[in-house]
């Protein structure tokens, strides 16, 4: 059985992997991962782990019987610059109402 620790350090316990899915024993929503996939740790049970930076919630699907089946995996290169021009405009945003307002 696998695990998934979050940057916050709640843990998910008792996932099973199918493919690259993970289906989690409980029910999970995206908003269970909202803030919390800046690092994520996957450990498979056997001893091997591997921490993850920079991570996004693919797919949040709810199941039958109370399950969830999750798709975790690291952003991709489109994605991290789409994050780095956000956080320039919100920058840029601040540095013109600092100009304009004072």
């Amino acid at each position: 059985m696998y695990s998934i620790t979050l940057a916050d350090g709640s843990i998910l316990r008792n996932l099973e992997l199918d493919g690259n899915n993970y289906i989690s024993p409980e029910e999970l929503t995206a908003d269970d991962f909202d803030g919390k996939l800046s690092s994520v740790t996957i450990d498979d049970g056997e001893g091997y782990s591997e921490t993850i930076a920079d991570c996004v919630l693919y797919r949040c699907i709810p199941e039958r019987g109370g399950k969830t089946r999750l798709i975790i995996g690291e952003k991709t290169e489109k994605m991290k610059q789409e994050d780095r021009n956000t956080e320039l405009e919100l920058a840029l945003t601040e540095l013109y109402e600092m100009i304009i307002g004072g």
